[in-house]
């Protein structure tokens, strides 16, 4: 839909172009009323006569084959391309384009590499997978700089080709996409081969990459860009940051969760890389806030605490709910899985990431592209996490998770909503 994070930016981008832009949804929101008011023509439901006057049509990988409007355009004999493609042919505008890949991490260091250089007057373009404070997911600036976000889903990012590239991990995710870790290894390798590239040095699959040169960045020692003497305090974590054991600055992110300092070091290392000033750098990392569904505070809802988190990986889970350890024993914890086909083959993973003492509701599976697959349902995953704990619940719908909700409020204080689908929009609706 064009009101998703990855299409509404190049939508605005074309806009400014002085091209005449049109796309469908199939519904409205905040981000369709902002296109319409820019001057892009915004259709609500998806239809074969949408696509009538438009040269080019843009689809993602999100859209299925037998989509009216993706059909009606190759009977017509449109210019039928990916979003990925066409994103690749944007960043070529560019003198040097920046592109963020790997399984988790890579909408909040896109943000802060745009921060870091946006701290620094250098006016970077960015298309950026989500929102935060003062910063959309669209940035208009010069063409010196354009930073993107590199989807590994179908492979999509080998549509990319970047001068620099920032790989943040590689995690058994998509797995409809890669055969095996070779083969996801390959892949990534395949997409970095031409660029300078900082990788995790931490990452046992990132370090056999193969690109034209190679930085690293991590905890352990050996990594080129490295955090030492990390402390933890109430809103986030404090660490020096060092380039081979010269400590170059201390940053205190505002941020909670220890695996923010791996969204923050590639966005310093590529800064320092770049002779940007320290202090300015420093600014720009301190002063962030966080991105809309990571780790973000929504309000009250039923007199409980509520957070939202885009989680939908265990490790991602995993990740969350470690840095809510201090609060989850009085907590309830909403999780809604993201595809079938994720859940049925990590389905261990999730039961393992998912256990604990708090109440824990399994919401309808969101399945995004896919069709119905017992096996990969958040039924079932119900049922398997059922058979070892006694505070598990299913909601099958919205009513029914309110419901649900109300019930088990008693002695609870928190209450948080996981998972990269519509959970957020039902949260916020809760709240309201």
């Amino acid at each position: 839909g064009i009101g998703g994070v990855s299409m509404s930016g190049l939508a605005t981008f074309f806009k400014n172009m002085n091209f005449s832009i049109g796309g469908s949804d199939q519904k409205s929101s905040a981000s369709t009323d902002k296109l319409s008011k820019e001057g892009v023509k915004v259709f609500i439901g998806h239809k074969a006569s949408n696509v009538a006057s438009f040269d080019v049509i843009v689809y993602t990988s999100a859209i299925s084959e037998d989509n009216v409007e993706l059909l009606e355009a190759k009977k017509l004999g449109k210019l039928v391309v990916k979003r990925s493609e066409i994103l690749g042919a944007v960043i070529e505008l560019f003198k040097h384009s920046i592109a963020v890949c790997g399984s988790h991490g890579k909408t909040t260091t896109t943000t802060l590499i745009y921060r870091t250089l946006s701290f620094s007057g250098l006016s970077p373009t960015a298309f950026i997978g989500g929102e935060s404070e003062g910063t959309s997911n669209y940035q208009k600036g010069t063409f010196d700089f354009a930073i993107v976000e590199a989807c590994e889903y179908k492979k999509n990012f080998l549509d990319l080709y970047p001068t620099i590239s920032v790989v943040m991990n590689i995690d058994d995710d998509h797995v409809d996409t890669f055969i095996s870790n070779e083969d996801r290894i390959n892949t990534f390798s395949e997409f970095i081969k031409n660029t300078l590239c900082f990788y995790n040095y931490d990452d046992e699959f990132c370090k056999n990459l193969t690109a034209k040169t190679k930085i690293s960045f991590g905890l352990k020692e050996g990594a080129t860009y490295r955090a030492k003497n990390i402390q933890k305090s109430k809103n986030g974590y404090s660490f020096t940051f060092c380039q081979n054991n010269n400590e170059l600055v201390r940053i205190k992110l505002n941020i909670d969760g220890k695996y923010n300092i791996y969204n923050a070091l590639p966005a310093l290392a590529l800064a320092h890389y770049l002779s940007l000033d320290l202090n300015l750098i420093k600014s720009a990392i301190e002063q962030f806030k966080g991105v809309k569904r990571r780790n973000e505070f929504l309000g009250k809802c039923l007199d409980l605490s509520a957070y939202a988190d885009y989680a939908h990986h265990p490790s991602e889970i995993n990740a969350f709910l470690s840095s809510k350890k201090r609060i989850l024993n009085k907590g309830i914890v909403v999780f809604e899985p993201h595809t079938y086909s994720r859940t049925k083959v990590l389905i261990d993973n999730f039961i393992t990431a998912l256990s604990g003492e708090y109440d824990l509701i399994i919401y309808k599976t969101y399945s995004a592209r896919e069709k119905y697959d017992y096996k990969g349902s958040a039924y079932y995953l119900y049922k398997r996490i059922k058979k070892g704990r006694k505070n598990v619940y299913y909601a099958k719908n919205s009513k029914e998770l309110f419901s649900l909700i109300n019930m088990l409020k008693k002695d609870r204080e928190t209450l948080f909503f996981i998972g990269a689908g519509s959970i957020y929009e039902t949260a916020k609706k809760f709240i309201n």
